[in-house]
């Protein structure tokens, strides 16, 4: 059966003028953690529609909460004391007083609420209790999410998480208001908030799962059934999950419909929710596991799957929109064009490339079109690796995506490829699948390099956390290039470039490869470097003209720090080297609510 949907959201309210990298690690000392939770199954309303899994979703994820350590304090309707009642007057009560229980920035307050809710207008939505009159003259009896809103904001607690599952259309015979859409009530700053529905769109609860299908991704991952980088579920780690993981439970369910929650935040912090029990805690340098959906044939043109084949051989890999912390925070020695740190919206889900385009799919392009790469129609050619010093590379005409000066395989990612050569592949595909491919935005790479993360690298904050992680300098480059600046101490077996998926390097959790390092990759943006301080929130595309395009991912050629996922690099559009390649994005064919 279906539920209807409010809202699904996930609150936090940042501390002010601490860096992410140091909030992305547990505190010292952990606060006291409270949480509120409200689930109703049945109504005293005749036309409000019974629910089957609301209670069931609260007073589960009461019992994780409380082995996490959190005082809970539970209201249902089905409750026989009178003060654990789920009506509007207990819950506005117990709002008020969870919310004033914290003392200090360190605390965490959790409210959730799972049953109906309904919107009269633009400015207010409301959860209905279970005393509610679900009608726009009798809105006093219902509870007021702008009141939750403006509760959470006055509370001392520095970390403030709201989950809500209820419904977004007036669920009686008599009346029908317009639903919710994600952006309709945006939180207060400070605050995000996860929809559990797009627009349009309605929450479904199944018997098999027992539960919401929402609050059954909450729940597997607060539990650790999912685990978590180290174990440590933080914020946008649940969230991204739950984005990726939803809409594949209800596209497997008996219907056609389809439910895909939107994250709305601006927050400066990652707060860690709790430490998932049992099991040794993955290491550092290990993203967090995700569900691989069974793999099927034959899915060039659905682009309703986590996944898909391009007719090339292309694999992609759907990006859920949300929203993420750009750049970094000011640090002594790191360039000033990462700052200011700022918050980023991708309000449209996109697909983009799992590996950097490979050798082979740039030969298919080239062999079709019937084109030829600037290095080689300038005759003037690309740069190559010698092999001799003193400069050990050189523009040769005998350099070009063909040859580098290094072997590589078919496996092997393109260089020696300009923005220009980029585009040109991107227009081909294009006109050859029926989809529209494109370069990456600024944004959405490091959007999807981060996949949820707010470290220095999705592996974490160390450079030595990329090993095994991302083909950057090290030993096998120092043996074939001696001078080499800055190597590091492992040796990866790669002194060039690696093939993108038989090198044995870990994805991000997104499960796309070599983010960090390998090649520089090209983006669609024009660069400059004082662009974040006027950049949009919600999907910046750069600025509108300049001289030379964005670059970033860092390469085999660099050291660690330059692979970070806030690092930007710029080149003329037009020039090549043998660490230049580039990884598209193939765009919806409708817009993502």
């Amino acid at each position: 059966m279906s539920r209807c949907v409010l809202t699904a959201a996930l609150a936090v309210l940042a501390a002010a003028g601490v860096s992410p990298a140091v909030l992305a690690q547990p505190p010292e000392k952990e606060g006291e953690k409270y949480a509120l939770l409200v689930g109703i199954n049945e109504y005293a309303y005749k036309y409000l529609q019974p629910l089957r899994w609301s209670e069931a979703d609260v007073t589960d994820l009461a019992a994780v909460l409380r082995k996490a350590g959190y005082k809970v304090t539970l209201l249902t309707g089905s409750a026989k004391e009178a003060e654990k009642k789920a009506t509007k007057a207990n819950i506005e009560r117990c709002l008020k007083a969870v919310l004033d229980r914290p003392k200090k920035d360190r605390d965490t307050v959790l409210i959730a609420f799972s049953g109906h809710g309904l919107q009269f207008e633009k400015d207010d939505a409301f959860f209905c209790p279970v005393d509610a009159k679900p009608f726009a003259h009798k809105r006093e009896s219902l509870v007021s999410l702008r009141l939750v809103y403006d509760e959470m904001e006055a509370s001392l607690a520095g970390m403030k998480v709201l989950m809500v599952d209820a419904c977004r259309s007036i669920p009686t015979a008599k009346d029908r208001s317009p639903g919710i859409t994600a952006g309709s009530l945006p939180p207060p700053e400070g605050v995000a908030a996860l929809f559990s529905c797009s627009k349009g769109q309605r929450a479904w609860e199944t018997n098999e799962l027992r539960h919401g299908v929402f609050f059954h991704h909450v729940l597997e991952a607060l539990r650790g059934d999912v685990r978590a980088p180290r174990g440590e579920v933080s914020l946008t780690w649940l969230a991204n999950h739950v984005m990726r993981r939803v809409p594949l439970t209800v596209k497997n369910l008996e219907t056609d419909a389809s439910q895909s929650p939107n994250l709305k935040a601006d927050f400066s912090n990652d707060p860690l929710l709790l430490v998932q029990e049992g099991g040794k805690p993955d290491p550092p340098s290990t993203p967090g596991k995700t569900i691989e959906p069974p793999r099927k044939p034959n899915l060039n043109a659905d682009l309703t799957r986590p996944t898909f084949r391009s007719r090339i051989g292309m694999e992609f890999v759907r990006i859920p929109s949300g929203t993420f912390r750009m750049g970094s925070a000011p640090r002594r020695g790191q360039p000033a064009d990462e700052s200011p740190q700022h918050g980023v919206e991708i309000t449209k889900a996109f697909y983009m490339g799992k590996y950097p385009v490979t050798v082979k799919q740039f030969r298919a392009f080239a062999d079709d079109a019937g084109y030829q790469a600037e290095a080689e129609a300038d005759k003037a050619g690309g740069f190559g690796f010698t092999g001799k010093g003193p400069s050990y590379f050189a523009r040769k005409p005998c350099f070009s995506w063909r040859n580098p000066g290094f072997k590589q395989g078919d496996s092997h990612p393109v260089v020696n490829v300009t923005w220009n050569d980029a585009r040109a592949f991107c227009r081909w595909l294009s006109r050859k699948e029926g989809k529209t491919y494109r370069l990456p935005t600024e944004a959405e790479w490091e959007y999807a390099c981060r996949a949820g993360t707010t470290t220095r690298f999705y592996c974490g904050d160390s450079v030595e956390d990329l090993e095994g992680v991302a083909n950057v300098a090290d030993r096998a480059l120092k043996a074939q290039y001696p001078p080499v600046p800055r190597a590091h101490s492992w040796n990866d077996g790669y002194a060039f470039t690696a093939p993108v998926d038989e090198s044995g390097f870990r994805p991000n959790a997104f499960r796309l490869y070599g983010m960090h390092g390998n090649v520089w990759q090209w983006c669609a943006d024009w660069y400059d470097e004082g662009y974040y301080a006027n950049s949009p929130r919600q999907d910046p595309k750069g600025p509108a003209s300049g001289e030379k395009r964005v670059m970033r991912g860092g390469s085999f050629f660099n050291d660690g720090l330059s692979s970070r996922s806030a690092f930007r690099e710029k080149g003329d559009p037009g020039i090549c080297f043998p660490d230049f390649g580039f990884r598209v994005v193939c765009v919806l064919p409708q817009e993502d609510p």
